[in-house]
């Protein structure tokens, strides 16, 4: 397999599908998941229904479940047989973004693992200094050890792939391959369209308004979702509501910035699955991480954003599961 492919491949265009949206008891750490939890229902390929307490119908029997750390609870969607792939979602996310992406690589034969990342989610109880990114990787290990497998495949989208980095690079031992789904946090700086909002006042990550909302929309995908208006003004209103919490968070976050620069040396496999129209890290600084990586693997997305495993989750999760296949 050539070290460096371009997917010359177009990816299908995401309709959105009908999904009911139920108010759920979430406060504090937990407001900020409201919005990329309810974007894993824009899959054409599965129709998801969310329901009080976290409760999510999918389409291959993932299971969820919980596990004890001594810091806190990590809640945790689980489906397939076989090796083990550790899926890490991103800043102000959930597990539920990869549940698409966990059908196919069950079906490939994998055993496929998404945690809502320490006080993200339904993973609740953790302070917040558990937010830093180095934190986040040493609890992260402290659950790969309560599971059977003694060596992992790693893969996480913008700040969960920052997460999954340092644990490779700290506990190689541990981890088979590495896969950045979507461009990593801290490897590139803001895309021109983030640095122009912050600058005018306007947080894209935290929208306190509709028209927030929509960048918020347009920066992470591609071709951005068509939510309905009052759904909309629920989720701005729960920014809202929680905007001290998110504020300390991002915070504390953009203390870690760099903790990924320069790149380490892996001495895994690396694969980068990058959407040629990521509106938040752009893909033109994917030539740093060629560079830092010269052996790694790299291939670009057409038409999708920032979440590939939520825009072509069938595209993504082949090009891991065969890079996956390939270093077997």
């Amino acid at each position: 397999m050539d070290q460096t492919m371009i997917a010359s491949v177009a990816s299908s265009e995401v309709d959105p599908v009908a999904f009911r949206h139920m108010q759920t008891d979430r406060s504090g750490a937990m407001l900020y998941s409201v919005v990329l939890t309810m974007l894993v229902a824009l899959s054409a390929q599965a129709s998801l229904a969310f329901a009080s307490g976290g409760n999510v119908a999918t389409p291959c029997n993932i299971e969820s479940s919980q596990v004890e750390l001594a810091e806190g609870e990590i809640s945790l969607s689980k489906a397939g047989e076989g090796e083990s792939v550790l899926l890490l979602h991103g800043l102000f996310a959930e597990r539920s973004q990869w549940h698409d992406y966990i059908c196919r690589l069950k079906a490939s034969g994998y055993r496929a693992i998404a945690p809502d990342l320490p006080g993200y989610g339904d993973s609740r109880d953790f302070s917040l200094e558990a937010y830093s990114l180095q934190h986040q990787a040493d609890l992260i290990v402290e659950l790969m050890q309560q599971f059977d497998p003694t060596t992992w495949h790693l893969a996480g989208n913008s700040m969960g792939g920052t997460i999954a980095a340092l644990i490779a690079d700290q506990q190689s031992d541990d981890v088979q391959t590495l896969a950045f789904v979507g461009g990593p946090f801290g490897v590139v700086d803001w895309s021109d369209e983030v640095k122009s909002a912050l600058r005018a006042g306007v947080h894209p990550f935290m929208p306190r308004t509709l028209e927030d909302f929509d960048l918020q929309m347009d920066l992470l995908f591609s071709n951005p979702p068509d939510f309905p208006e009052s759904v909309k003004k629920d989720i701005v209103q729960d920014y809202k509501e929680g905007i001290e919490h998110f504020r300390h968070v991002w915070d504390i976050v953009q203390l870690d910035r760099r903790i990924i620069d320069p790149l380490p040396e892996f001495p895994m496999p690396v694969l980068t699955v990058w959407g040629s129209d990521d509106g938040v890290f752009s893909i033109d600084g994917a030539v740093h991480l060629k560079e830092g990586m010269p052996e790694a693997q790299f291939v670009e997305l057409p038409d999708v954003g920032h979440l590939p495993m939520i825009e072509a989750p069938t595209l993504s999760a082949q090009f891991h599961v065969d890079f996956m296949k390939a270093e077997q």
